[in-house]
């Protein structure tokens, strides 16, 4: 838990010692080469701003063993990144209230079909989850 300062951002001391694992690593080709060390079990590295990027070795081994993914990000400066992964971690984003259809693998040729002839779902936010199983009671294409 991250405790808050009286004006609701975590205090720079408790700001140093982030929650778990959830590290800050400055960046370079050492930070990067470092994440394989510091990130948890399904952990993400976001790499970002890089302006030439640095060379170094990665332990590719413990990234799989750890699920670990890497994703490169750009077009942003880093305290905007900072404070969006902030509201995303603190639940404060809105996104839970913007209304979406959830749609499967074998549900998205049908869907671009209804859409393409001007059916459209409930919502203009479709997401595609490959995880996600239709119920057996379910009729295939029946989303509304």
């Amino acid at each position: 838990m991250i405790r808050r300062s009286r004006v609701g951002r975590p205090s720079p001391a408790r700001r140093s010692r982030r929650c778990g694992r959830r590290r800050r690593l400055g960046l370079g080709g050492e930070a990067v080469a470092a994440a394989p060390r510091v990130l948890r079990k399904r952990g993400r590295l976001v790499i970002g701003g890089l302006g030439s990027t640095p060379v170094c070795e990665l332990d590719l081994k413990s990234l799989v063993r750890g699920a670990n993914t890497i994703v490169g990000v750009r077009g942003r400066s880093p305290d905007a990144v900072t404070r969006s992964i902030e509201l995303l971690a603190d639940g404060r984003s809105g996104l839970e209230i913007v209304p979406s259809v959830d749609v499967d693998l074998d549900q998205v040729d049908n869907m671009l079909g209804r859409m393409a002839t001007g059916q459209r779902p409930v919502s203009p936010h479709v997401v595609i989850r490959p995880q996600l199983r239709r119920p057996t009671d379910q009729k295939r294409g029946s989303l509304s």
